[in-house]
């Protein structure tokens, strides 16, 4: 759970009323996560440890399922780069692949390009591109 992406774990740290964030955070000190820039910060206060439940069960909502699973066309691009062109990837961690797919279609949109064809050659080119530097 601690390698996941940083938003998941913020977005799972702020369900307070969920019956499992005490078993997910309870007992943890300090949570760092690297925030978009990538400088590490702390999660925040973290609840109180209470004897863990055994077995516990991470239970979610649609509504946070569905953001937990992020934008499906960053799930696509990433899933078909990743399979056609993996030294895009070459030593990138699997939880943090969709971070640049993310970044560069949000440079996609601010260009104008609407067509999945075109997002997703933009998307290459830019991955290409940052690996080469």
């Amino acid at each position: 759970m601690r390698f996941y992406l940083s938003r998941v774990i913020k977005r799972l740290h702020v369900e307070t009323e969920a019956g499992w964030h005490r078993s997910l955070f309870g007992g943890i000190e300090q949570w760092w996560r690297r925030d978009d820039e990538r400088v590490w910060q702390t999660l925040g206060a973290m609840p109180v440890q209470e004897p863990l439940e055994s077995p516990w069960q991470l239970t979610l909502s649609s509504s946070l399922y569905h953001a937990l699973q992020g934008d499906p066309e960053v799930r696509s691009f990433t899933r078909l780069l990743t399979e056609q062109h993996p030294e895009l990837f070459a030593g990138v961690c699997a939880c943090a692949r969709s971070q640049p797919i993310e970044t560069a279609l949000l440079a996609a949109t601010e260009a104008g390009l609407v067509q999945r064809g075109e997002r997703l050659a933009y998307v290459y080119r830019r991955l290409l591109a940052k690996n080469q530097e």
